[in-house]
């Protein structure tokens, strides 16, 4: 870094392009990290789950047990009868989990990260024309 010591001034510095495939090994090129799947994607889009707005879905979510072990039940009260999604998303913006139902109205619907990392999740419940998001915490 900038600041280093006497003993330890070089600083390195790498091009994008030239680490993609370069360093000679799967464990030193980007490509093995960013692309294993080898899709050639060379955009995706971003979320950052700390920015979330909720807006609600014409319906009464409640999420329970929070915090839970892993197991929790997500209940709707909707307004009219629609076709909804739950998806559960951890920190990093990640889908660990999705369900879609059709012509729902209410229900008790059960999710289980049980497999899934202690820590901080976020239930979206989607309509075709709205969403509600909430928080759920995961504890071992």
């Amino acid at each position: 870094s900038c600041i280093a010591t006497p003993a330890n001034m070089n600083d390195f510095y790498g091009k994008f392009s030239m680490s993609w495939l370069g360093g000679g090994t799967a464990s030193t090129q980007l490509k093995a990290w960013l692309d294993p799947a080898n899709t050639g994607a060379t955009v995706l889009d971003g979320w950052n789950p700390l920015s979330i707005n909720e807006y609600s879905l014409p319906s009464i979510v409640s999420i329970y047990p929070n915090p839970t072990n892993g197991l929790f039940n997500v209940e709707l009260t909707l307004t009219a009868t629609q076709n909804v999604t739950m998806k559960v998303f951890n920190v990093l913006g990640k889908v660990v989990v999705e369900k879609s139902f059709t012509n729902i109205s209410s229900g008790i619907y059960s999710i289980d990260l049980s497999t899934e990392a202690a820590g901080l999740y976020f239930v979206e419940v989607a309509s075709p024309t709205s969403k509600t998001v909430k928080k759920i915490n995961v504890v071992r």
